[in-house]
């Protein structure tokens, strides 16, 4: 089993990042005008960081987990751009609105895709539900003003699927999940300027008693 090094998880970021934004450039028409949200990626770039380290620490296998974070990618830029698109429905014109929503469903297509590839058609039934659900979560957060709740079940739920591939007991996959969340909002307040403290992610990541991630030193 091949596992992650340190020093490969900057290039497998870089790596997916590449590819991710060229099979935009190839069928996405002016994407980085259309879309200038994603156009550096840097909210997904700390993402992959995290889910990479994570994966290192569980031993998970390189090419496995280099898929799964890819993934991941995709379905947290689908979420991403349909979010904006509840959240500025009424400020655009409808063309430009219609055309985001088209390129969040080419991302859940990438997602769709590539599981099937990777042969982690066992994990379409979480990924799907974690979809609806992190859905619903945005809807409530604009109804009732909680920015968070879905970046913190997106997280959260990514951990718990990393446990189930690195095949540890259900408490500590659990584990996981409450650590994500707690990462997740941390990454949303950062990705919004309301934090940039990563004094902050560190105490997050240092109290947990069972895992050890060197995530936030790859952010300094």
């Amino acid at each position: 089993m091949e596992v992650i090094l340190e020093n490969d998880i900057q290039k497998m970021v870089n790596n997916i990042l590449e590819l991710i934004t060229k099979k935009l450039k190839n069928n996405v028409e002016k994407y980085e005008e259309i879309l200038p949200e994603i156009k550096g990626m840097k909210t997904l770039k700390r993402r992959l960081l995290f889910w990479l380290a994570v994966g290192q620490s569980l031993g998970i296998e390189k090419a496995k987990l280099k898929k799964i974070a890819e993934i991941f990618s995709y379905i947290y830029l689908a979420h991403e751009i349909h979010r904006q698109v509840l959240e500025e429905e009424y400020q655009e014109e409808r063309t430009k609105t219609q055309y985001r929503v088209l390129v969040g469903d080419y991302m859940y297509g990438n997602f769709f895709r590539e599981l099937a590839r990777a042969g982690l058609l066992k994990y379409l039934n979480p990924l799907s539900k974690l979809i609806l659900d992190i859905n619903e979560a945005a809807l409530l957060s604009l109804r009732e003003g909680n920015n968070y709740q879905d970046a913190r079940y997106f997280m959260g739920q990514c951990l718990a699927l990393l446990g189930d591939l690195a095949q540890l007991p259900k408490d500590l996959v659990e584990e996981l999940r409450i650590l994500g969340e707690e990462v997740g909002d941390f990454l949303a307040r950062w990705d919004n300027q309301e934090t940039g403290d990563l004094t902050k992610l560190k105490e997050i990541l240092q109290k947990n008693g069972t895992f050890k991630f060197s995530f936030a030193d790859y952010l300094i």
